[in-house]
């Protein structure tokens, strides 16, 4: 299907788009608090009811707050999808499955950081960044087109999904996670890995080393 023309819609960059479904968009620009323009553009959507524009969110660039119009023009107001767009879309969606490649990169990450963390090497400092600048290749190769806003929408996915298949993976017959350290010495105190660290925010808790008791 044939997508409806932006039309312009005022003298400072403003367009317009009317689906078939009678929604009606419009893209201006956000001001900062000094009146001034950093890129961003405001996604509006005309209320019928209030007779005016509702915001819906910011975006950059103004291609890509286009497109997010265009995504949800795809919807008549119920929701039911009765349009397909896709195929004038120049950015891809966050909310698309992450390629494997990248999967694997975060991962590698991960190990890279948790090795650094606990063990304070040098050479696993500098593995962390050649994991970190690995890890940005894979997204720009296989995720082309996200401005600095999706990319992190993308890490933040990345980390949700880690944490399920972290839950499910690790998890045994009495459905625990593992949290500590396995590569340490069985003489030594146990070491909270790094990506759980952030779950003991008690202050008051004791610390690994402080309540293991030496049998």
């Amino acid at each position: 299907m044939k997508p409806p023309s932006w039309k312009r819609a005022g003298p400072d960059g403003e367009v317009e788009i009317k689906f078939p479904t009678g929604r009606r968009f419009k893209i201006e620009k956000q001001y900062d608090s000094n009146i001034r323009h950093k890129g961003e553009w405001k996604v509006m959507e005309w209320d019928p009811r209030t007779k005016d524009w509702e915001w819906g969110d910011t975006y950059s660039p103004k291609a890509y707050a286009k497109q997010k119009a265009m995504e949800v023009g795809q919807y008549d107001k119920r929701g039911k999808k009765v349009a397909d767009y896709s195929s004038t879309f120049q950015y891809e969606s966050v909310n698309e499955e992450i390629h494997p490649e990248v999967v694997k990169a975060y991962k590698k990450t991960l190990d890279a950081e948790d090795k650094a963390g606990d063990y304070n090497y040098r050479s696993n400092k500098a593995r962390v960044t050649r994991a970190a600048n690995h890890l940005s290749k894979m997204i720009n190769k296989h995720h082309p087109g996200l401005d600095m806003k999706g990319k992190i929408k993308l890490r933040t996915q990345l980390q949700k999904e880690d944490t399920t298949t972290a839950s499910v993976a690790g998890a045994g017959d009495d459905n625990t996670v593992v949290v500590v350290d396995r590569r340490r010495r069985k003489d030594k105190p146990p070491v909270v890995l790094k990506r759980f660290r952030g779950f003991m925010k008690d202050p008051s808790a004791p610390k690994p080393e402080e309540s293991y008791k030496k049998k």
